[in-house]
């Protein structure tokens, strides 16, 4: 019995040894064919010099190429002309490449590609570490992965098991397009496991018309879907907007309109950012902190003016990617600036108040608690004060219609110096210059004035 169990140990170290062995030379560099063999001495050097069909076998990988000088003691060699690396799906080619066995490097040279089913990388030079499915390229790089396109000096990436592609970093004149939406930096790295993108080095962004920078930039997907986009520091958000500018010339004692094209930048600017996009589109954007916005106003397509706005903060929303609402919170005010060709309003008009809510779409813009509007020698407060842009048309009540926690505060109108007129709600058109007031009361002339209805048709009369 003794002597069957020392048997059967012997069989099973002698198989143990066969598949060390079998290990050892699969894990060796082994010529498998060519043309031509000879052996050279180069530099004190013993080396094997290979020409025609060569092909060289390590484990799961094959090389290939036209010719090579191979160092068969310490498994390092150069392969030269149409060289080609196939390992499980894995495919590298190049004109020239060195290898280090041992260590698993690869440095393909010139033209040099590597790919598989769900990425390429193109670069100058390329180091490949064929164990980790990892590398680095140097010198006109250009990774493709899916909806990506990266494009720099450097490209270091890494693909790790069961990933559809890779995770990456980049460096110097940084390139990416992503499904049209371009950005730009010095520096960027992704991270395919955690769906993040940190973009570093004057960063950019610009998707269709829009242009998001700052000191910083981060992003989120989700399914490799762009779900937000963060800039902790000096945020900077831009779109163009354009339309016409119309003016009227006499000719001949006849009034004509001209018209000219008119094109204007939208700026929005903030201590930090928060962008959130719906199935890869802009949805809105959040600006915190010294919040500033510029936009300009169109009706029918013609230029109207300038709305100049600040705030603790500033939420924009988009439809289809263009500007729609914006909601400014925490000591807003602002300046509407007319366009100087309509003449429908004599000057800027100045505002402010707790919050304010713009609709681009609809051309109006509401002022919530504490509201105050100040227009040549005319100032209106209220709790509450509507302006529709497109009708130069001022409405006043004492209580928000968003919330009733801004508080209560009468309207009053103030025209040049005269006393104060007040009541339960006021209109007022800036163009014409009349207005309405119900329930108004006043004191002209050393007189008091009470009734349902008090309207000023000029600047002198009131009844």
């Amino acid at each position: 019995m003794i002597a069957g169990l020392i048997k059967s140990s012997k069989i099973y170290i002698f198989l143990f040894l066969i598949a060390c062995s079998h290990a050892q030379s699969d894990s060796r560099l082994r010529l498998q064919r060519a043309d031509t063999l000879e052996n050279i001495t180069l530099k004190g050097v013993s080396m094997q010099y290979l020409k025609g069909n060569v092909i060289f076998k390590k484990g799961d990988m094959v090389l290939r190429c036209d010719w090579a000088r191979f160092n068969k003691k310490t498994q390092e060699g150069f392969l030269f002309g149409e060289v080609s690396m196939d390992q499980k799906g894995q495919n590298l080619v190049s004109d020239s490449l060195y290898i280090d066995s041992p260590s698993d490097i690869l440095i393909a040279y010139s033209n040099a590609e590597v790919r598989d089913s769900t990425y390429s990388l193109i670069a100058d030079t390329l180091f490949y570490f064929s164990e980790i499915d990892s590398g680095s390229a140097n010198g006109n790089t250009t990774l493709k992965q899916e909806n990506q396109i990266i494009t720099g000096d450097k490209i270091e990436y890494k693909k790790y098991p069961g990933s559809s592609g890779v995770s990456y970093s980049a460096k110097g004149n940084v390139t990416i397009n992503e499904d049209g939406r371009i950005a730009t930096c010095g520096e960027a790295i992704y991270d395919r496991q955690n769906g993040k993108t940190s973009l570093r080095i004057n960063p950019k962004i610009v998707d269709s018309d829009q242009t998001i920078s700052g000191d910083e930039i981060f992003l989120t997907y989700s399914d490799d879907i762009l779900k937000s986009i963060f800039i902790p520091k000096d945020a900077k958000a831009t779109n163009p907007s354009q339309g016409t500018r119309e003016w009227f010339e006499i000719v001949d004692n006849d009034t004509i309109t001209q018209s000219d094209t008119a094109n204007f930048i939208n700026d929005m600017t903030g201590s930090s950012l928060r962008g959130f996009f719906v199935d890869g589109s802009l949805d809105s954007l959040r600006l915190e902190g010294m919040a500033t916005t510029l936009y300009h106003l169109f009706e029918d397509s013609v230029y109207q003016g300038k709305n100049l706005v600040s705030g603790d903060t500033i939420s924009m929303k988009f439809d289809n990617k263009e500007l729609n609402q914006i909601f400014v919170a925490g000591g807003s005010r602002g300046t509407y600036t007319p366009d100087s060709t309509t003449g429908d309003v004599e000057g800027p008009v100045i505002y402010s108040s707790e919050d304010i809510e713009y609709d681009i779409a609809g051309e109006f813009m509401d002022l919530h608690g504490e509201a105050d509007i100040q227009y040549t020698d005319v100032n209106l407060s209220a709790g509450f004060i509507n302006m529709e842009w497109d009708k130069n048309l001022l409405s006043a009540t004492p209580v928000s219609k968003r919330d009733s926690t801004y508080g209560f505060l009468i309207p009053s109108m103030i025209e040049s110096e005269r006393e104060p007129l007040t009541g339960d709600s006021m209109l007022y058109n800036l163009e014409t210059r009349q207005g309405k007031v119900t329930k108004g009361k006043t004191k002209a002339e050393d007189g008091h004035y009470h009734g349902e209805e008090i309207r000023n048709q000029d600047m002198d009369i009131f009844y």
